[in-house]
């Protein structure tokens, strides 16, 4: 009944769109540890470190073996503070 972006909890009244870049494109969900990932897309880092297997070329993201990730602070900051003031 609702959009699927809208911010919808027991004791938050307040319902604002979440920005698009604010959601994982693995699990849809807002990311609370937004990381980079060598193909340049933002993913939450639990979601990439459980499903990186369901991205396209995912062998791509390795370097030596190892999922190459970095994190997104200006974006976990954005996220972070958007959370707040939804509140």
């Amino acid at each position: 009944k609702y959009p699927m972006n809208v911010i919808d909890s027991d004791k938050d009244v307040a319902k604002q769109a979440i920005p698009k870049e604010y959601l994982c494109p693995l699990s849809n969900s807002i990311m609370s540890d937004p990381v980079i990932a060598l193909n340049g897309i933002t993913y939450d880092r639990s979601s990439i470190m459980n499903q990186y297997q369901s991205i396209p070329n995912y062998s791509s993201l390795f370097i030596g073996g190892n999922l190459r990730i970095f994190p997104d602070y200006g974006l976990k900051q954005n996220i972070q503070h958007f959370l707040k003031s939804s509140k």
